[in-house]
């Protein structure tokens, strides 16, 4: 049971950083025209988006009990 939980946290971790690594992907790209890269505060959404991405998702996770590793 206890490698049953510990392999639950492990496949949980990637799971939290897929949506957050597709958002730096699609901002590293290098096209001209895409929305918030020629607006001045562009930075700052798209870093307050994968930070309230991640929030949600890690409540998410500890609610269903996915990262406490405990039965």
């Amino acid at each position: 049971h206890r490698t049953n939980a510990r392999m639950r946290v492990l496949t949980t971790i990637p799971a939290f950083f897929r949506p957050l690594n597709r958002i730096t992907g699609i901002f590293g790209m290098n096209v001209r025209v895409m929305p918030l890269l020629e607006h001045s505060t562009g930075f700052w959404i798209a870093m307050s988006a994968m930070l309230l991405i991640a929030l949600i998702m890690g409540m998410w996770f500890w609610r269903k009990r996915y990262l406490s590793g405990a039965e």
